[in-house]
Formats: structure tokens, C-alpha cells, sequence
């Protein structure tokens, strides 16, 4: 779905198109957002992510351009971005077209306590097929509605040569923890049909952390970085409580402050 320019001034869907795309999301699993952050500011978080990765491999063993010598073995790994500006912008941490839609899914009073990078390689392989969270209760007769979203805001074009994640949409509502005892995704998989979780520059994607997903390889000459939130009811708030620091905390917005209530702020 793409905003109007008349409902992104005004930081809202429609009565009629925050239907669709609760219903969408509810159906598929996921939604795709496009034009909806400024590709400037996109940009300069790309940016800035790049003395944050030089960081995070000088504490890993083996060269910066085999990433896939350490850790699961696949070139795809997370890093935790700086509680600081522009990572913290408005834009991107409390969006009011985003927040509109998750208050319909999770109610009013949600949380937000995962903050996290999603970074692809450069010759990354497969990753293994996946889901974030499982289900609150095994193997109800019915799913349950869902208890958090996980928003993805790529720093790049979501393309299938970028290593656009594959993911099987529907997925999110099989009501058991995994499609088996031997907790294996992957042997089952290839019978369901997937996609490619594609987005342009400037668009998002929410996603129900239930639904099955994995990471593709990266066929590009540059790392491919997503930036990963995390919203939960609000009464699943976790010990994962974020710090943040008082100038930052006095430039958010007093809807994101609500969804931080649970941080400490020094």
C-alpha cells in the first residue's frame, strides 16, 4: 500500500484504507508500506551505520569481508544501533502511519522494547527457514490474535539480487510451535508457496514475528541493512527495557515516550 500524500500529512490512513490494511496484515501476515520515510533521512542512517559495523567486526574473529567465517555461518547478522540520532528519529521509531495500524492490531497500549539491525553480507547464503516468536499457547485449534509486529525499515532497495527475504505468508496463524517435534521449519517449507519480502527505498514492512521467513544471499557488492523494531502488547513488557539518554528522550515525541514507559532514561 502506498499513503497519499493527504494522509501522510496528516500522519493517517483513512477510516477505509486502515481497514485494508489491518485485513491485509491479518490475512498474509505482512504488509508493505512504500513511500513512507524520506530517503534522506534513510540515507544518512546508512551512513552512519558504517563506523557502527567496523565496530561490530573489530570484536569478531576473522576479516570484515568474510562475515560468514563466525557465528551461524550464513553472512547475515544483527547489530545493535546506537540509541542516538537519526536512529532515533521520530521518523523511523514512532511513525504515526505505522502506529495507527499497530493500536488496531495490538490495542492502545503497546510496548516497544526490541530495537535491533538486520545485516546481510555481501556472499551470504541461505539461512535457515524460521520464525521470530511462537505461538503465546501450543497447538490451539485457533490462532490467536497477534500479541506483537516486528517493522522493518530496509536502508536499501528490498530487491530478490539484495537478498530480499523469502517469506510464507498465512504461516503466522499455524497454531502450533513448529510443524513438527523435530522443530525444523525447512523440511516442510518447500511444499508451501513463499515470496520475496520486496520494498523500495522509503517503504516499510510490518510483520506478524510468527510467520515463517528466512534470509536470501546478498548478490550485491554492498551490505544490505535493515533496520528491526519490535512491538508488543503491553502486557508482554519484557525486562528488555532500552537505556536512553536524556537528550534524546526530551526530542521523542510523547506517543513514543508512552511506548518507552518501561525504559530507563539517564
Amino acid at each position: 500500500m502506498t499513503p497519499t500524500p493527504q494522509e501522510l500529512k496528516r500522519g493517517k490512513f483513512t477510516k477505509k484504507n486502515l481497514e485494508q490494511a489491518v485485513a491485509m496484515l491479518g490475512e498474509e501476515g505482512y504488509l508493505v508500506l512504500q513511500e513512507l520515510v524520506p530517503k534522506p533521512l534513510l540515507k544518512e542512517i546508512r551512513q552512519a551505520m558504517v563506523p557502527v559495523h567496523r565496530q561490530f567486526f573489530k570484536k569478531r574473529p576473522g576479516p570484515l569481508e568474510r562475515p560468514h567465517a563466525f557465528g551461524k555461518g550464513h553472512g547475515i547478522f544483527g547489530v545493535r544501533p546506537p540509541r542516538e540520532m537519526p536512529f532515533m528519529d521520530p521518523q523511523i521509531v514512532a511513525n504515526p502511519v505505522v502506529l495507527q495500524i499497530i493500536e488496531q492490531v495490538l490495542g492502545p497500549d503497546f510496548i516497544w522494547d526490541f530495537y535491533n539491525t538486520n545485516n546481510s553480507w555481501p556472499g551470504s547464503r541461505v539461512q535457515h527457514v524460521h520464525r521470530d516468536l511462537d505461538p503465546l499457547f501450543d497447538n490451539l485449534p485457533h490462532p490467536l490474535p497477534a500479541a506483537a509486529m516486528v517493522l522493518s525499515i530496509p536502508l536499501v532497495a528490498f530487491t530478490a539480487r539484495s537478498g530480499a527475504t523469502e517469506i510464507w505468508p498465512g504461516t503466522h496463524l499455524f497454531p502450533g510451535p513448529y510443524p513438527g517435534s523435530d522443530r525444523n521449519f525447512d523440511a516442510v517449507a518447500s511444499d508451501r508457496p513463499s515470496r520475496r519480502m520486496l520494498s523500495p527505498l522509503g517503504g516499510v514492512v510490518l510483520r506478524d514475528p510468527r510467520m515463517w521467513h528466512r534470509g536470501m544471499p546478498n548478490r550485491t557488492g554492498k551490505v544490505r541493512t535493515m533496520l528491526t523494531l519490535i512491538y508488543r502488547r503491553g502486557f508482554l513488557a519484557s525486562a528488555r527495557a532500552m537505556g536512553i539518554r536524556r537528550e534524546v528522550w526530551d526530542q521523542l515525541p510523547e506517543r513514543a515516550r508512552h511506548m518507552l514507559r518501561f525504559s530507563s532514561v539517564d
